[in-house]
């Protein structure tokens, strides 16, 4: 039976949002042509411009996807912290550094590309730092500083070191990280570079003894 044509239209899509996310992440938006975009796809560049209107729209489809991305991560670890939850303070912290380590390199190609972009701006784009990553610092230091009495101010820099150490871990190559551990196989890499992590974050996030449930 034939593939319905909006599938094959999807799937060559999708095809050409990976290309791009991949090759954006690893040389910049502006090192990348749109003939290259077109090879590494393997479809034409008016095959892009029908999809996307050109670069320019392939470009922005590539930030939304890495914005979306990052919107789905931060709305699982606000769900973590909800006041529910059977998990002390420092389980949640354990499960959040597993779980947004495993997330980010799951999608390492988008999140090279918001490193990127920060690296290049400075911040992150204003209007989606509104959308996500202000709305994600404000409940978690929020809920934090509730139960710990902590300054909210304080615990988000603290929060903000903490993601910045996870992202860059998860964002490096298999051969760095093997490295860093002095590991002989991805699979040890990755479990001696979680294990640090947990351990890090803790210390960054200053955990009192008392504060035992979220």
């Amino acid at each position: 039976m034939p593939r319905p044509v909006n599938a094959d239209a999807a799937a060559t899509k999708q095809r050409i949002l990976n290309s791009a996310l991949e090759l954006f992440a690893e040389r910049g938006i502006d090192g990348v042509s749109l003939r290259e975009l077109a090879a590494d796809a393997q479809v034409s560049s008016a095959m892009i411009h029908h999809c996307f209107g050109g670069k320019d729209g392939l470009r922005q489809a590539a930030i939304d996807t890495m914005y979306s991305q990052l919107t789905t991560l931060s709305l699982e670890m606000i769900a973590l912290m909800g006041p529910n939850t059977e998990l002390t303070a420092t389980e949640v912290f354990d499960h959040a550094v597993k779980v947004s380590f495993a997330f980010t390199r799951r999608h390492r190609a988008a999140a090279r590309l918001l490193l990127r972009d920060v690296v290049a701006n400075g911040e992150l784009d204003e209007r989606r730092q509104a959308m996500t990553s202000g709305p994600f610092m404000d409940a978690i230091t929020s809920r934090l500083s509730e139960l710990s009495g902590l300054d909210s101010n304080e615990l988000r820099l603290c929060l903000h070191s903490s993601i910045t150490l996870v992202a860059r871990y998860a964002v490096s190559s298999n051969r760095e990280l093997m490295m860093l551990s002095n590991a002989d196989t991805i699979e040890e890499a990755l479990v001696r570079i979680e294990s640090y992590l947990r351990d890090a974050v803790r210390i960054l996030m200053r955990l009192p003894p008392t504060l035992t449930k979220v």
